[in-house]
Order: structure tokens, then C-alpha cells, then sequence
């Protein structure tokens, strides 16, 4: 997935100059913080008119595909836990032993519940027609991951919601793996060896 491009960022910006986050009495000072206003910015684009964020089909695909990734499997978690399932996509994304885009990552068999069971999808049809809350969460989540994080929160590639599962999946008790986060109603691992 490729960052933002100069013709995105100058049209983010654009928008973000004259849009009333801008005009809010705290503006955004930290780089972090602008980023995140620039997010919500191509948030409101992203929902209005995609085409002008210049995505190419692809690009536009494995957004929607971490779209519905990060409303599955964290629609219940604040921000932070939503961007934490999403890096946990970017980093298998640039990981080996996984496939190399989004879409694969997400699609791939047995990694993500949602996936295997076609229930939950109708709630996701009928949050992205009515764009709720939750779903305009998520497409910032996942515009902010794919498109404008740098840096990853954490090196994670793997979690799991103990809510979700009767007892532990057998890897998150391997010494091959080390927990690197609990947050809300997910723990998150890396692979060590």
C-alpha cells in the first residue's frame, strides 16, 4: 500500500484548511495531531467522493477490505484499539510469512473469525449504508493506517478478543510468542522466534 501522495496530501490539506476542524479553538499543534485532523479530513472526502482522493482501484480495494476488517473485529474498542487491529494488518502486510496486501491479509483462511461466518456481514452492510458512527470510525481508522501512519503502535501481528474465545488459541501460551498489549477486549502478540 503506498502512503499519501503529494496531489492527496495537497488536497487533505486544502480541505483541512478551510474545513471547521481548523476553525475549532484548539487547533491541532504536535505532528500527530495534525496527521489525525488530516485523517478525519480524507474521512469526510472518503465518504462524499472517494475518486478525489486519487486512489487507484487496488488501493481503494484494500482500504475498503481494512474498512471492514477494523469494524468486525473492533467495532466495540475506542480509537486506539481499532488502530491497534488495523497495524496488526500492516504488519503482516510487511511481513514474510503472510500475504502481501490487505485484502489477503484480511481474507486469508482462519485468521480473522468474521470472515467464516456471513451473520455478521449484514451489520456491516447496514452500518456502511447508514453511515454510522461506528463505520465512519472505521474508514478513518483504516485511511489513517494505511495511508498517513508512519510508524506502526506496536509490532504486533497477531491478537485475539478472550470475550470472543472459550479458552486462549494454543499459540498466544507458546514461548514463541510475547504479549505486547492488552487493551479493552483484545491482547496483542508478537512472534519472538
Amino acid at each position: 500500500m503506498r502512503k499519501i501522495t503529494p496531489l492527496l496530501m495537497c488536497v487533505v490539506i486544502s480541505l483541512f484548511a478551510t474545513s471547521t476542524a481548523w476553525s475549532q479553538t484548539s487547533s491541532p499543534t504536535t505532528e500527530s495531531e495534525i496527521t489525525k485532523h488530516l485523517a478525519q479530513v480524507a474521512t469526510d472526502l472518503y465518504l462524499t467522493e472517494p475518486q478525489q482522493l486519487g486512489l487507484s482501484d487496488q488501493e481503494e480495494k484494500n482500504i475498503n477490505c481494512m474498512i471492514e476488517n477494523v469494524f468486525m473485529e473492533a467495532r466495540g474498542e475506542d480509537n486506539h484499539g481499532k488502530l491497534l487491529v488495523a497495524n496488526v494488518v500492516m504488519n503482516r502486510v510487511k511481513h514474510d510469512n503472510w500475504p502481501s496486501t490487505i485484502c489477503g491479509v484480511v481474507h486469508q483462511p482462519s485468521q480473522f473469525s468474521w470472515t467464516a461466518h456471513k451473520s455478521g456481514r449484514q451489520t456491516f452492510k447496514r452500518a456502511k449504508r447508514n453511515i454510522t458512527p461506528e463505520y465512519r470510525n472505521a474508514v478513518s481508522t483504516a485511511l489513517y493506517a494505511t495511508l498517513f501512519q508512519e510508524k506502526p503502535v506496536t509490532d504486533a501481528t497477531y491478537f485475539y478478543a478472550p470475550a470472543v474465545v472459550k479458552n486462549p488459541p494454543s499459540w498466544s501460551r507458546s514461548k514463541k510468542f510475547k504479549l505486547v498489549e492488552k487493551h479493552q477486549n483484545h491482547y496483542f502478540f508478537k512472534q519472538v522466534s
